[in-house]
């Protein structure tokens, strides 16, 4: 049996190994093959270049080992050992193991007839049958409260109620209807209204997060296929679920690389909301949760390319994120400019701030020659809200501030012959009247109008 009793965690590694030991372990973590488990025991084989044999151990306090490498035999705990320590617990949270069998042996629902049964279980009667089967065996009972220790991260009573509320309260089976959705989001909403003072606090952050991941998870899944969403209830609070499980994580005190793996996972999976953003997380994931996290995108995108597929909108902004977060403005501009039509507006936007103007107006100039500039508006300076196109404000107040009036005179008048509306005109005027020529353009405007 696995039995890890508070003992093999990531914070006994990380204080064996170190930051730097550590990290190098996490890398590690692909070239780990478990050779045996036992009770606070494994061993393994890492083979990277050349191949080591690991053997782990914890018990009372101590997190120890052995391993063949020239680093175990100059410093003592290596990254190899740390590797195996997190493969260990990797497959604790993933397999319940029986005790009295090996890792390897452990039991699992593999039969066809049984997965079919469990399927057709309602939640209820797949719980009484759960307890029913560990009331007739102590090691079945011990195993299974191992399990839900590891899966709540060792959160107390409190904490175990609240994830069994979530679970409960996003436990449908049927399609839902228009008014049966209204009336589900109110009962999620009623408790997310339960759980938002608890974030006042760290303790009750931390409490309060494992739910919050559990409902923006479970509404996401069932909002693609078994809810008639066409209110939007139940959409906006899924949004809530997760904007709220960001301000957990920043009040709480999570585990940063779990978190970072955690946030990765959940974005990756995502059709494409509800939104998330990188920096909401990030002074609760620090440096060593953004690494975990950067590893999971780099991977996914690695996969993506050797499959020969898009990476898609989700995966498409976690590299964009990242991109920003290390100050890459050549990453970023080339991720940007991917597809078709590339977003003229952000691209130019991340050129600017790093102070590259020229650049910056050689990518309008390609804009205004694809005719990727909006059309005018009551407000043609306001933010943009189209990554793809730019705005005509914008583009007029960086032609100007480059010293090409001729270039931003042809702009506005171009609008305006595209679509003579009272937008477009007054947008013309307000360019001439900044060049000191306001009554010629409008003269000339009305002549042309009256010519077509």
């Amino acid at each position: 049996a696995i039995i890890l009793d508070g003992v093999l965690s990531e914070t006994a590694l990380l204080d064996a190994a170190g930051d730097v030991v550590y990290e190098r372990g996490e890398d590690c973590i692909d070239d780990v093959s478990i050779t045996g488990t036992s009770t606070g025991g494994t061993t393994a084989t890492v083979t990277s270049t050349v191949s080591h044999d690991v053997r782990l151990t914890w018990r009372g306090d101590d997190v120890d080992g052995t391993c063949t490498c020239p680093y175990f035999s100059d410093h003592g705990f290596c990254e190899h050992m740390v590797a195996v320590g997190l493969t260990a617990l990797s497959h604790a949270r993933d397999t319940i193991i029986v005790p009295g069998r090996s890792a390897a042996t452990a039991l699992t629902p593999e039969s066809a007839a049984v997965e079919t049964y469990l399927e057709g279980l309602y939640d209820e009667e797949l719980r009484d049958l759960v307890l029913t089967l560990a009331s007739a065996s102590p090691d079945a009972l011990r195993a299974l409260e191992n399990a839900a220790s590891l899966a709540l991260d060792g959160d107390d009573a409190d904490d175990i109620e609240l994830m069994a509320t979530a679970r409960s309260l996003t436990s449908i089976h049927d399609v839902l209807g228009y008014y049966e959705a209204d009336a589900y989001a109110g009962e999620i909403n009623d408790f997310l209204d339960e759980l938002e003072p608890l974030l006042d606090g760290p303790e009750g952050a931390d409490s309060a997060a494992p739910a919050l991941l559990h409902i923006a998870t479970r509404l996401r899944a069932q909002l693609e296929t078994r809810i008639d969403d066409s209110g939007g209830n139940v959409t906006r609070a899924c949004q809530r679920a997760i904007d709220l499980y960001a301000r957990a994580c920043r009040e709480g005190r999570p585990n940063g690389v779990r978190l970072g793996r955690r946030l990765a996972k959940f974005r990756l999976a995502s059709p494409g909301w509800p939104d998330v953003a990188l920096n909401d997380f990030l002074p609760a994931l620090g440096g060593k949760g953004v690494a975990a996290y950067r590893r999971a995108v780099d991977a996914a995108a690695e996969q993506a390319e050797a499959q020969g597929d898009h990476p898609g909108f989700e995966l498409g902004s976690m590299l964009l994120e990242l991109a920003d977060l290390d100050g890459d403005v050549d990453r970023a501009v080339e991720l940007l400019s991917r597809e078709e039509h590339p977003q003229y507006a952000a691209i130019i936007e991340r050129l600017v701030a790093a102070g590259r103007r020229d650049e910056a107006l050689t990518r309008l100039d390609r804009a205004v020659a694809e005719s990727r500039i909006d059309a005018p508006g009551p407000d043609p300076w306001r933010d943009a809200d189209n990554p793809y196109w730019v705005r005509p404000g914008r583009a007029l107040d960086l032609y100007l501030e480059a010293g090409r009036s001729g270039d931003a005179l042809d702009l506005a008048r171009d609008l305006f012959h595209s679509d003579p509306g009272p937008a477009a005109l007054d947008f013309l005027l307000a360019t001439a009247e900044r060049l000191g020529r306001r009554e010629e353009e409008l003269d000339s405007a009305l002549a042309w109008v009256d010519g077509r």
